[in-house]
């Protein structure tokens, strides 16, 4: 028996601009084009920017100059930010590197 989709809009998961700063954070942790674009039309279809987004693919997203995209973001009524990170290994472990240099972008509501 054939398997069955419906309709699903990741959209809805982010309606205020606190959720769409966590989708967009998310996404940018992780460094992958397709979700970063992905969570762009989201974003765009919630905030009725889908002109800006409607069109993104994750090629787009890989090509993108860090100006046009930091505008982008700032489109949608984000910005982008960022912070130390950690690298996940326990303070006690010899193999410990120290404190980390390792940098993250996050976003937030503008």
């Amino acid at each position: 028996m054939p398997l069955r989709g419906y309709p699903y809009d990741a959209s809805k998961l982010a309606p205020t601009a606190e959720t769409q700063a966590d989708l967009l954070a998310d996404a940018l942790e992780t460094g992958d084009p397709a979700f970063i674009a992905h969570a762009l039309r989201c974003i765009g279809r919630v905030t009725a920017k889908e002109h800006l987004t409607d069109q993104l693919r994750p090629a787009d997203i890989a090509a993108m100059p860090l100006p046009v995209l930091l505008r982008l973001v700032r489109a949608l009524g984000l910005a982008v930010t960022a912070r130390t990170g950690n690298t996940g290994v326990a303070a006690n472990d010899p193999g410990d590197p120290g404190p980390s240099k390792e940098h993250h972008l996050s976003a937030q509501a503008g």
